[in-house]
């Protein structure tokens, strides 16, 4: 899912966490659409 659609359709989730296989495209889709802050597993950089 988006990270956009998942901001506006679960305004609960109040962050998005991503392993390395996600997070670059992941944290390239958070920077463009509403804010939504990112986190990562400990160990892997974002």
């Amino acid at each position: 899912m988006r990270v956009w659609r998942l901001r506006l359709t679960q305004p609960q989730v109040t962050q998005v966490w991503a392993d390395r296989g996600y997070a670059a495209d992941l944290v390239d889709r958070a920077r463009a659409g509403p804010a939504l802050p990112l986190g990562n597993r400990a160990g892997h950089r974002l």
